[in-house]
């Protein structure tokens, strides 16, 4: 996916001149509908409380909050690339897309040659190794002496998206979304021209224009007069252009929240979506993705905090862990207690406030969630048992 394509839709500044020429659009289409702030800031969100670090004497030296956001985002753009730097004996964390970036792997993937564009300091950084197997790090302009680095690995490495690490695909989360986004806003974009032409209708025929009697100037009204034995048209709404038209963009962002459970999750939220799941079963058809974005997160921060100590030389204890999306127990609780609502044992009110409570979640919401799945236990209880098999 094109990187200027991406970061416009994720800041919510598409369908702007740029983005519309990279399109291919007219320049009459608008961004009415884009959904993919919403997706990028929830994946963000599942991933970083998905996975826990302990290394404060590490986190502490850099803008821990700050740097997991910013890998995260670069492995939903599609692979992030981290390069450490110890300055005043201090690590500094560079991270860089893989725009940025063309490197090559050995057999066990480390990165033994790179080269990188970067805003600053420096904004050309260099690793290789010579022809006597010796390796090097150049910072500054291409001709600059490059410097011996000393130790067997270089302290940069890749954290894959979706894909595995040193692969040449690249796949973004939202790879085929722009298609979709570009129709839907075409479309209502073709509608409003339906609207402003019959707001406005085109008038012909044998007649005159008339000014009214009123003396308010503010208020002038000019109407059409028919001259005897002429004739007025003007244009008319005929058939269902309109409607179809709705129907197409409704179909469309139905695809969308099917493909991107974390629309499902926000409607949830608000209180205006589907009936259907508690928030959390909504995740179930998420947890698969979120998932090998979180465990390529952890393996790279594990990679990251061990560079770290090694190149400072510290003896600190790094702990990583790994937590479900969607903890096992509560998985298992929930299906016990569907389970107790087909036997007949719970009625319907006390099986749903079981499930609601799992997540501990407000009155409100609550409310909301006995509504959403007052219809749909069966359902629920198909998807829990897949879930949990």
């Amino acid at each position: 996916m094109n990187r200027v394509i991406f970061e416009k839709l994720t800041k919510g500044e598409a369908y702007d001149e740029i983005y519309k020429n990279l399109r291919g659009l007219l320049p009459r289409v608008k961004q009415i509908y884009n959904p993919v702030p919403v997706i990028i800031d929830t994946d963000v969100s599942l991933i970083r409380n998905s996975v826990k670090v302990r290394a404060d004497e590490i986190t502490s030296q850099i803008d821990w909050n700050y740097i997991k956001s910013r890998i995260i985002k670069e492995q939903l753009y599609d692979r992030a690339f981290v390069d450490i730097e110890i300055v005043n004996s201090k690590p500094v964390i560079f991270i860089y897309s893989s725009d940025q970036i063309a490197c090559e792997y050995d057999p066990q993937g480390n990165i033994i040659n790179a080269k990188i564009n970067r805003e600053s300091p420096f904004k050309h950084k260099e690793y290789f190794i010579d022809e006597n197997d010796k390796r090097w790090m150049r910072i500054g302009e291409e001709q600059a002496t490059p410097i011996l680095y000393e130790n067997m690995i270089f302290p940069i490495f890749e954290i894959s998206g979706r894909d595995e690490e040193g692969g040449t695909e690249t796949i973004s989360r939202i790879e085929n979304l722009p298609d979709l986004l570009d129709l839907i806003n075409k479309y209502e974009a073709d509608m409003e021209i339906i609207f402003n032409k019959h707001a406005d209708a085109p008038t012909w025929g044998q007649m005159k224009i008339q000014r009214s009697a009123s003396d308010i100037e503010d208020n002038e009204i000019e109407h059409l007069q028919v001259e005897e034995g002429g004739e007025i048209k003007y244009l008319e709404m005929q058939g269902n252009v309109v409607s179809i038209l709705k129907d197409k963009i409704e179909e469309l962002k139905r695809q969308v929240k099917e493909q991107y459970p974390e629309l499902k999750i926000q409607e949830a939220i608000q209180g205006s979506g589907e009936s259907g799941y508690a928030i959390s079963l909504k995740l179930l058809s998420l947890i698969s993705i979120i998932e090998l974005y979180r465990d390529n997160f952890a393996k790279g921060i594990r990679k990251l905090f061990n560079y770290i100590q090694e190149m400072l030389g510290l003896q600190t204890h790094i702990e990583v862990e790994v937590y479900d999306i969607i903890p096992q127990n509560q998985k298992e609780e929930i299906t016990e207690t569907i389970t107790l609502y087909q036997s007949g044992l719970i009625p319907n009110e006390i099986a749903i406030e079981q499930i609601a409570e799992l997540k501990g979640w407000s009155e409100e919401l609550l409310t909301r969630i006995k509504e959403y799945l007052r219809n749909d236990i069966d359902e629920l209880d198909i998807r829990m048992r897949q879930e949990v098999q």
